[in-house]
């Protein structure tokens, strides 16, 4: 987790918004405070 995740998440914590914008492929891993997944608006597709 870099500090641009961990900001988005305590954010998220601090204003209740469950869901995130992030162009990071791995961000459906991290959770907030309350254990619960953020929603990331901008999933990335798979390229085969």
């Amino acid at each position: 987790m870099d500090l641009a995740d961990a900001t988005l998440i305590v954010a998220s914590e601090i204003t209740g918004i469950k869901e995130i914008a992030s162009i990071d492929s791995d961000f459906y891993i991290y959770r907030n405070i309350r254990n619960q997944y953020l929603s990331n608006i901008f999933p990335l597709a798979k390229v085969k």
